[in-house]
């Protein structure tokens, strides 16, 4: 964990190495075998930064407006709500959450926020410095709140080692006005239900999105978006980030925004890995300054204004569906974009035809 802590936020630095958030600890028992019997009457002796313990139980919900620790001592204690909320002064120690398992969470007006080894429905942070959660699961719910399972809002988030899976039709990460760091994650969209489409892996408002060494998807069993933007938003994507489903489609056609793709220059070794049915035809394809659509049978195709591709690299999926394409960034301009699409060829079903994957050269 401190590795973690030191990596992700330089105020986390300080929490990783000092006595943080331990002043007086408070043990709460159901059992009987602790200092409280419940979680309300233990909050209500706590002061800021106190650490309380419990042992298992499943608590019907509680709110704090001080800065505590809660963690599990023995067995995984249960809340259906757990809220924190700040009001007035934003408080200078940490929220930190570990081993819970919690139906619904609600974070308002925190400084930093620690969540280790938690499972949830559906968390939302709003107005929050700093969020860092790690090894976490998440899987959406829908009413009443039929938003991102994981919902943040004027937050700086880094999320680390965790699964979350948006409920049907909406993301598993929103961001509005914020900033979003993904690392070592599993994160998938909800799928679609009727006339409700399948949400993206990721819902970016205003905001910076940062992935690195993570594999997402949008919803459903052929996914349209895995990452939907707006064009106030930048996003950072590693060559290690993986896009699955029937194809690594990326962005929206109506939210095409600016995409920075992290380390990639003119002339420098760069790889985009292909996901679709095993030992299948898979092509990829680059064209610069590529911004007019023209549709063939495969779909909506996205050309560079002389109507041609300038790279087209090809492949054929191995055993496990996946097949990784290698290129060479073209001595271009610092700042030209390049749209990327992908297209898989399997045996029974008609092909599909990824939206592009825009990266900047710098």
């Amino acid at each position: 964990m401190d590795s973690i802590l030191r990596r992700w936020h330089p105020f986390f630095c300080l929490l990783a190495v000092s006595p943080l958030v331990s002043q007086t600890v408070r043990v709460v028992d159901p059992s009987g075998g602790g200092q409280y019997l419940t979680v309300t009457a233990a909050i209500a002796a706590s002061l800021p930064g106190d650490t309380i313990l419990v042992r298992g139980g499943v608590w019907a919900g509680v709110s704090i407006d001080i800065p505590l620790r809660i963690a599990s001592a023995g067995p995984r204690p249960s809340f259906l709500q757990i809220d924190f909320r700040f009001y007035n002064a934003r408080p200078t120690l940490p929220v930190v959450i570990t081993g819970v398992d919690f139906m619904f969470g609600t974070i308002v007006g925190a400084g930093s926020v620690v969540l280790e080894d938690c499972t949830a429905r559906h968390l939302g942070v709003y107005d929050t410095e700093s969020l860092l959660v790690v090894d976490a699961t998440a899987t959406g719910f829908g009413i009443p709140f039929p938003g991102p399972s994981l919902d943040l809002h004027d937050t700086h988030a880094a999320v680390v080692s965790s699964t979350i899976v948006g409920w049907t039709g909406q993301p598993a990460i929103g961001v509005d006005n914020g900033s979003l760091q993904a690392a070592d994650c599993t994160l998938t969209g909800g799928p679609g239900y009727g006339s409700t489409p399948p949400g993206p892996a990721v819902r970016g408002r205003g905001t910076r999105i940062a992935l690195t060494r993570s594999t997402l998807a949008g919803g459903g069993t052929n996914p349209q978006v895995a990452v939907d933007v707006d064009d106030r938003s930048t996003v950072a994507v590693d060559p290690s980030v993986v896009f699955t489903g029937s194809m690594p489609q990326m962005l929206e056609k109506r939210a095409l925004a600016h995409l920075e793709g992290a380390g990639v220059a003119a002339g420098q070794r760069a790889s985009v890995q292909l996901s679709g049915p095993p030992r299948t035809f898979a092509f990829l394809a680059l064209a610069d300054r590529a911004t007019a659509p023209a549709e063939c049978p495969f779909g909506t195709l996205w050309l560079d204004p002389a109507g041609f591709f300038a790279t087209v690299m090809t492949g054929t999926t191995d055993d496990t569906g996946r097949t990784t394409l290698a290129y060479t960034m073209p001595p271009l301009v610092c700042g030209t974009p390049l749209y990327f699409q992908g297209l898989v060829l399997p045996a029974s079903a008609p092909p599909s035809l990824t939206v592009p994957l825009a990266v900047v050269v710098r």
